[in-house]
């Protein structure tokens, strides 16, 4: 049996990166796989962590780098492999903390250590860029398998070197669009039929940009209604700016939820105006839902996997607008090719692994 380690930062419902770890855990083959995850934040979906003991893998945590320290991260890091160290793969989906990780792995002399890419920039600000450009480089020196979410994403982190490029995958049929959600919500929130529902779903962080959401909705006429749904550090900066829209009774601010696949069904579009992405994971979801997905040029163009993806410049709303207000498309079926499908994609990542532990 193949003993992996997957380094995540978050179990959090908002966290793509998360989601994209769970679903493939799930499709493993868990007769040929013992799976373990290190968590390096506290903010935990009990939901999550229940279905994993179900499942049987072992969960640890370690202090959060960013809200302990990369001291106290780094210390917790070090007594975990001193303790735990009897591992095939140790598979890490963040680049800057995983770093470390990446070090004890080979510290440890654990064969294969999976750096993957998620994402096409260091950081927000001038000063993470600097810090994070060098852990990108102990990342880069302690790994010796790489992995992409996309090729903007490999070529971002790894550059000239080859890589290995996996989808960030779904399961297709719980995403497909259903009538009977859609009817579901518009009936909670007791909404006009003839009402337009935009989405946003994500990370409530400077990366994600959702205050352009709410921009948008103060030049949208009164049939259409914002839903936000997610967590993070930027939550009392949205509410603020909810509070100061011109469109505050249309912006509706839902928090987390673990049935993401019922809301796509209710949205007529998915906006994503952020600064990077590597291949977001909701851009997936909510095509397969047949939403009409609008995002920022700054969003990798291999997203787009219907003819219901639209990119706009983040410094031109007119054309945001534009796209909002365009008639949608006449049908919510989409029949995708097979490269984003959870089945196909946890498939290829088995014989990658059973290929390493030869």
């Amino acid at each position: 049996m193949i003993n992996i380690l997957y380094f995540i930062s978050t179990l959090s419902y908002s966290d793509g990166v998360t989601t994209f770890v769970l679903n493939l855990i799930r499709n493993l083959d868990l007769s040929k796989f013992r799976i373990s995850i290190l968590c390096s934040d506290v903010r935990t979906s009990k939901d999550y962590l229940s279905e994993l003991q179900n499942l049987g893998v072992s969960v640890y945590f370690v202090k959060s780098p960013g809200k302990d320290g990369f001291r106290l991260f780094l210390n917790d890091v070090k007594t975990f492999f001193a303790d735990n160290h009897n591992f095939d793969i140790v598979h890490c989906n963040t680049t800057s903390s995983g770093a470390f990780v990446l070090k004890e792995a080979k510290r440890y002399n654990i064969k294969t250590r999976i750096l993957h890419a998620h994402a096409t920039k260091n950081a927000e600000s001038f000063m993470k860029n600097i810090r994070n450009s060098l852990l990108k480089f102990i990342a880069l020196r302690n790994s010796n398998q790489r992995f992409a979410c996309s090729n903007l994403a490999g070529k971002y982190l790894f550059g000239k070197k080859s890589f290995y490029l996996i989808h960030n995958a779904i399961d297709y049929s719980k995403f497909k669009y259903n009538e009977d959600y859609r009817i579901e919500l518009f009936n909670k929130y007791s909404l006009d039929k003839d009402s337009k529902i935009i989405g946003f779903v994500g990370r409530f962080a400077e990366q994600k940009n959702p205050e352009f959401a709410i921009n948008l909705m103060d030049h949208l006429n009164e049939n259409f209604l914002l839903f936000i749904l997610g967590a993070g550090p930027k939550e009392e900066s949205i509410k603020n700016k909810i509070s100061k829209s011109m469109a505050k009774n249309r912006i509706f601010l839902i928090g987390e939820v673990s049935d993401t696949y019922k809301w796509y069904s209710f949205f007529d579009f998915v906006v994503m105006p952020s600064f990077y992405e590597g291949l977001p994971l909701v851009g997936v979801e909510c095509q397969i839902a047949g939403c009409k997905l609008i995002c920022s040029t700054k969003v990798t163009k291999e997203v787009k996997i219907s003819n219901n993806t639209f990119f706009a410049e983040l410094d031109n709303v007119d054309k945001w607008i534009e796209l909002l207000s365009e008639n949608r498309q006449s049908s919510r079926y989409v029949n995708p090719e097979n490269d984003y499908e959870i089945k196909c994609e946890t498939k290829k990542v088995e014989e990658l692994y059973e290929r390493f532990c030869k």
